[in-house]
């Protein structure tokens, strides 16, 4: 093992120490601390002054007393010792889910591995994102459901979740096996700020006169949730709302193979408020197709958009499940759902889908970008 370097400069940066004053002060304070055999300091040959701070490794114990910070055995073993708690915890939905998760995180915990947002040198934040999950996940979210109502109901102030959505989201995608986040809108959590992406044709009729939201011809285009609940009404001169998963790549496609603003393309995965508006206000006799992935969640989304207004179908667009070789196998919240939606009737037309799905155990080739 090598000793901890850091250099001298950036040290002072990242101390606070801005003023010649400072740095003065802190270098006489080093040079104090090297002719106690506590630090080492590298000097430049041939002018003296200090370019690294060297930390021999038996000077660990000092330095953490120093700052009172924990040794990082203590530290992973309490970190362990939460993960270990929490396993014996039985999970009401999803218990092989919560069993898998734990033993992935115990694992990497005990060869000193991080399992991101879960770190070993971070005990307390470890066990609160662990309890979250546990909390979100074990109970049925009514649709629509406010975040600040969710955060309250759970104990917390009106404001925990979203404060803390990155990394819960973050620890939800690690429960549910996905790779990257879990919006809390799978949960049918609803953010209170909540912002639609589109792009293509669309006025906003407000009770003082009309309004265009954005540019869109430039771009993709956004309007918040509160100007589409001020809206008396929505127009749109495009043909048909395409609603499409992923607003990275695949919305990013259709936007570029919209610039006549035939469709109205919306970025939409679990709809949030602004996308439930706008379906809602939007002409009836309006056609809407939905693009997206084909594993459960995908079908799932595909649902809930159909739940938002039922008398207007919404038609799966390049939504057939096709299968992979290789590709990843299902887990319970995978089975689950799918149960669910083949008990739907009004899923029907992926029924075949999922049946196929389930008999090969795996996901298939799922993801949108698979489809060109």
């Amino acid at each position: 093992m090598l000793a901890f370097t850091r250099d001298w400069e950036k040290l002072l940066d990242a101390s606070g120490c801005r003023t010649a004053e400072d740095r003065a002060a802190a270098g006489r304070e080093v040079v104090a601390l090297e002719k106690e055999g506590l630090l080492v300091v590298v000097r430049h040959r041939y002018r003296q002054f200090i370019e690294r701070v060297r930390l021999p490794l038996g000077q660990e114990e000092w330095l953490r007393g120093w700052f009172g910070s924990d040794d990082p055995g203590v530290l992973r073993a309490r970190s362990v010792a939460v993960v270990e708690a929490a396993r014996g915890k039985a999970h009401p939905v999803f218990p092989e889910l919560w069993e898998a998760w734990c033993v992935r995180v115990l694992e990497d915990f005990l060869a000193g591995r991080v399992r991101r947002p879960l770190l070993w040198r971070q005990p307390e934040v470890t066990g609160f994102l662990l309890e979250m999950v546990w909390l979100l996940t074990s109970r049925e979210w009514r649709a629509g459901t406010q975040v600040r109502d969710a955060s309250v109901a759970l104990g917390l102030d009106s404001k925990a979740l979203e404060r803390h959505r990155g990394a819960i989201e973050a620890a939800l995608g690690g429960f549910f096996g996905e790779r990257g986040r879990v919006g809390l809108e799978a949960l049918n959590l609803m953010m209170t700020n909540s912002v639609l992406l589109f792009h293509g044709p669309l006025v906003l009729e407000m009770p003082g006169g009309v309004a265009e939201p954005a540019r869109w011809l430039e771009g993709a285009a956004s309007v918040t949730a509160v100007d589409l609940e001020r809206a008396v009404r929505l127009g749109t001169t495009a043909r048909a709302v395409l609603t499409v998963e992923n607003s990275k790549t695949p919305f990013r496609h259709a936007v570029a193979a919209n610039a006549g603003g035939d469709l109205l393309v919306v970025a939409s995965s679990f709809p949030t408020r602004a996308v439930r508006l706008l379906l809602e206000k939007l002409p009836a006799g309006l056609p809407h197709y939905h693009f997206g992935d084909t594993d459960a969640a995908g079908y799932l989304i595909l649902q809930k958009l159909r739940e938002v207004r039922p008398e207007r179908p919404v038609l799966a667009w390049e939504m057939e499940w096709r299968d992979r070789e290789g590709s990843p196998a299902l887990n319970d919240y995978d089975r689950r759902v799918a149960g669910k939606l083949l008990a739907d009737p009004g899923m029907v037309d992926v029924h075949g889908g999922l049946q196929r799905m389930l008999e090969a155990g795996r996901k298939g080739d799922f993801e949108q970008e698979g489809r060109g």
